[in-house]
């Protein structure tokens, strides 16, 4: 049993032979243009997405945030004693 129907159906229009298969069970997406707002750029197939490494910090500000991230793994590492 099917729940598809079978065959395909034909009709012409504006001069044009158009054949539609009635029993493609597979759907095909329709590709949509992506338009991504910056710093996003388009990633392929899943959408927009953000660039590696990200813009929004200067090169100060990561420097800062890495001096951070040690200062807290040393911490971190610091109170597994205590």
């Amino acid at each position: 049993m099917s729940f598809y129907q079978t065959g395909s159906i034909n009709f012409d229009y504006n001069g044009t032979n158009y054949t539609i298969p009635c029993n493609n069970k597979n759907l095909v997406p329709i590709p949509i243009p992506q338009v991504c707002e910056a710093p996003q750029v388009s990633n392929g197939a899943t959408g927009c997405a953000f660039a590696c490494p990200l813009p929004s910090l200067s090169d100060s500000q990561y420097d800062n945030v890495k001096i951070m991230q040690g200062i807290l793994g040393w911490f971190s590492w610091v109170n597994i004693f205590i």
